[in-house]
């Protein structure tokens, strides 16, 4: 007959300081499952640490020199809770073999002498438990990831229309949103985190509380863009140096170099002042936070032809990798961030939406030598054309590119 699981697709790991019982324990199962076996606590931890993707099952004798059996599998516990825990026990040992079973330490305890068969059955019901535990925290994974994307997609559609509905004159954010989403890799989600805890309904509660905490501060921050200020003709390079003058103490603290290929030249754009003053705040302020001592920052700027409508300028990041966090946690209410991550991610998100509502473009790309370029495009003179809000949508929000970086989680 066909048996429904495969027991020696995990292991049994046996700890006991007889070495009799170790090898009879060999000789009785290692046919109908996979053993380890360790002659003390020490080793047992060990050979549990070194292979506790495998393990279905700890066996441990209570009575053992050093650090008992129920020590032993509380540790255990600690690092893999799936994993069934079993504690063999003298007549004598019986009352702390209850109290682990009544506190959740163990899965369920035997005595010596053992009695085979009997002890054959445990095991089997201890790893189909294990193996029908596993599956069901696999598809309880796939059904939370589901929600997560979902989440994760109405956020996205939310973030635009919310840009777009406090601030009536912001051109482009759906195209902002979409380039925004394409910078940094979204990392994978509740697949990797702790199954416990999604199950929690505190947890879920703290997801709520802190989205609404979230799109409070991203209301604000959209309804403070100075999008109805006046136009006319700036220096962009004035405004990198007089930033950079602003923050000259703090990145000479922190030992940060600057080679500004933008010094001694002009650049002029005919646009919004207050907003062209904003993006290069926002983007110096991005590319400095969290940057290690010592590292670099080079400057430099693409006119190309006087017949070319967007002017480049160019922020490398020399040795120091631009996270994908600061973008992840504006998309991902699962995300657990610091706040200083969330207010990067909301900066960036303003960088953004401010350069796509001039007609612009940001572009992030990562470098061979672990440094990040960073490109702001600009218009040379700001367009004032309105936003097509039907082709926006069809262009960016159900584009199939945007739904494979969603869904491909």
């Amino acid at each position: 007959m066909q048996e429904l699981y495969d027991y020696k697709k995990f292991a049994v790991l046996y700890v006991d300081d007889e070495e009799k019982s170790l090898k009879y324990f060999t000789r009785a199962f290692s046919e109908k499952f996979r053993i380890f076996t360790a002659k003390d606590a020490q080793e047992g931890f060990e050979i549990f640490d070194e292979h506790k993707d495998e393990i279905a099952i700890f066996l441990t004798d209570q009575r053992m020199p050093g650090e008992k059996g129920v020590q032993l599998l509380e540790r255990v516990r600690t690092i893999r809770p799936s994993v069934i825990r079993i504690l063999v026990t003298a007549y004598t040992d019986a009352e702390v073999a209850i109290d682990a079973v009544n506190s959740g330490a163990i899965y369920k305890y035997v005595s010596k002498p053992w009695d085979i068969p009997e002890l054959g059955v445990t095991l089997r019901r201890a790893v189909e438990f294990f193996l029908i535990q596993r599956e069901r925290d696999h598809l309880l994974r796939e059904k939370l990831s589901a929600l997560e994307k979902l989440v994760v997609v109405d956020r996205v559609l939310g973030l635009a229309l919310l840009g777009s509905g406090l601030r009536s004159e912001l051109r482009n954010s759906l195209g902002a949103m979409h380039s925004f989403l394409n910078a940094k890799p979204l990392q994978p989600g509740l697949e990797e985190r702790n199954l416990d805890e999604l199950k929690s309904h505190s947890r879920w509660r703290q997801v709520y509380l802190h989205t609404q905490s979230h799109l409070k501060q991203m209301v604000e921050t959209i309804r403070a863009l100075p999008v109805d200020s006046k136009v006319g003709e700036v220096d962009l390079v004035q405004f990198v140096a007089a930033e950079l003058e602003r923050r000259a103490q703090s990145l000479s603290d922190e030992r940060i170099d600057i080679e500004n290929g933008l010094a001694g030249k002009t650049l002029l754009v005919t646009g919004n002042a207050a907003i062209l003053k904003h993006v290069v705040e926002l983007i110096l302020g991005a590319l400095v936070t969290g940057m290690v001592p010592r590292s670099g920052l080079a400057l430099s700027v693409d006119e190309g032809s006087p017949e070319d409508s967007l002017v480049k300028l160019k922020f490398v990041r020399r040795g120091n990798l631009f996270p994908h966090s600061p973008f992840q946690s504006v998309f991902d209410p699962f995300t657990v961030a610091d706040e200083a991550t969330e207010a990067q991610g909301l900066r960036l998100l303003t960088l953004y939406l401010l350069v796509y509502h001039l007609g612009g473009a940001v572009e992030f790309t990562d470098l061979s030598d672990e440094s990040t370029a960073i490109t702001v495009s600009v218009p040379r003179i700001e367009s004032n054309e309105g936003e097509d809000w039907e082709k926006s949508l069809l262009d960016n929000l159900l584009n199939e590119n945007v739904w494979e970086l969603l869904t491909e989680r």
